[in-house]
């Protein structure tokens, strides 16, 4: 029996008209994309997985993968990105409602076995989403396999499908602002986050992070996050992977106050990538993203 996870309270309940899956009408969304997501962070015991069949509403991909908590996702679809530059993203709206279609069972198979994801049927409620979630824990020594392979078995919703990943060399983030970064938080006063800010992390070049030989990453950003309750800003930036970025002042400087219950963060991420389709699923984008973060105090 499928049950809700902790794991997907970020999610939470949600709500969708009751059209059948391959015939939406009305209200019901109209664009598709599968997104599975696997996720390794410095400070993390585990990697996190997640899965979803996306039917949301025309024109409203972004906001529903932020809805989704899928950040990374984003990042790769956004082309208009050109490495050093950055883009300053306020909150991105109402997602419209979201159907999360039935995939079947979905597992990660590595070197040291495989992992099947539990899945939730998310019911009515406040997010206007509803359907099946896909959720579990990845070892932290699956970061090392050369490769990873997602396997959905399929249901007369979505056809089955296979996606091979290589997990990017894990990230460790080193200082930000000057100021070294430990046990994942940072010292900066409010003048030096108007400023630009240098952010540094551990090259490719350099020594191996915990005995990591993972992959090449598609795509390295440096992001800065600003949330409150309710809201949340962000600066994306695709750098080259060498180990240094500044964020300019023009982007911190954009960026509203939102108030003394604000948190910034800042993130170093890196993203492999793969494509895949199957049947009444025309666009799927597979992520293994490795990534280091920094609590700003």
């Amino acid at each position: 029996m499928r049950r809700l996870l902790p794991l997907l309270l970020t999610v939470a309940t949600s709500a969708c008209a009751g059209a059948e899956p391959d015939a939406p009408e009305g209200d019901v969304a109209s664009e598709a994309l599968a997104v599975v997501a696997l996720t390794w962070r410095a400070s993390d015991a585990a990697g996190l997985a997640q899965a979803y069949v996306i039917e949301h509403a025309p024109g409203r991909r972004a906001a529903a993968l932020g809805v989704l908590s899928l950040p990374a996702a984003n990042l790769v679809l956004d082309t208009s990105l050109g490495v050093g530059e950055c883009r300053v993203d306020g909150p991105r709206g109402d997602a419209g409602p979201m159907l999360l279609r039935d995939a079947g069972e979905i597992a990660v198979e590595g070197e040291l076995g495989v992992s099947v994801l539990e899945s939730s049927w998310l019911p009515e409620g406040s997010l206007n989403i509803t359907g099946v979630a896909y959720a579990g824990l990845l070892t932290p020594r699956a970061h090392a396999s050369k490769s990873l392979q997602v396997m959905a078995d399929g249901s007369p919703e979505v056809g089955p499908f296979a996606v091979v990943l290589t997990p990017p060399h894990a990230v460790k983030l080193v200082a930000v602002g000057g100021h070294e970064v430990a046990k994942g938080r940072v010292q900066l006063s409010d003048g030096e986050l108007t400023q630009a800010l240098d952010v540094v992390w551990e090259p490719l070049e350099g020594p191996p992070v915990d005995g990591d030989s993972g992959a090449t990453s598609d795509l390295t950003a440096v992001v800065f996050e600003r949330k409150t309750f309710g809201a949340a800003w962000t600066i994306s930036c695709a750098v080259k992977d060498d180990g240094h970025f500044t964020i300019p002042a023009g982007a911190l400087s954009a960026l509203p106050d939102l108030g003394a219950d604000r948190t910034d963060s800042v993130l170093v991420r890196r993203i492999a990538s793969a494509s895949f389709s199957a049947r009444h699923l025309p666009e799927g984008l597979a992520l293994s993203v490795s990534e280091d973060q920094a609590y700003v105090e």
